[in-house]
């Protein structure tokens, strides 16, 4: 079965994995919020917590994007995401995985499997 989505950006450290994924099963769909999401996965728990996208910039060297649950500022080979609920600091590396761990591709296609056709979740 091919995947219907595609890894974008991949920030990992001990413990996360914070990617942006593109869904690949609605030809035609115009809407960001519906074709692009955020997804912070926890190791420990095998949780994997969507991120609700508010806002974006981008600069030559650095980029940010906005989450009602956290801030993360990155470039090609480190991030920072800082969780607005506690103001702590994770630390994370860019990567590019030949294939996502298989913890991790199973939350992402029980996640998908959760949204309606069309919907942004």
């Amino acid at each position: 079965m091919p995947l219907s989505y595609r890894s974008l950006f991949y920030f990992e450290s001990a413990t996360a994995i914070l990617l942006e994924i593109k869904r690949l099963d609605l030809p035609g769909e115009q809407d960001p919020n519906k074709l692009y999401h955020w997804l912070m996965f926890d190791k420990a728990t095998g949780t994997l917590h969507p991120q609700d996208f508010v806002s974006m910039q981008a600069g030559a060297e650095v980029q940010e994007r906005e989450f009602r649950q956290g801030r993360l500022r990155f470039t090609e080979q480190s991030a920072t995401y800082v969780a607005h609920a506690t103001g702590q600091a994770l630390e994370l590396a860019a990567a590019q995985p030949a294939q996502l761990p298989a913890a991790l591709a199973q939350a992402i296609e029980a996640y998908l499997a959760t949204l309606q056709p069309g919907s942004p979740r």
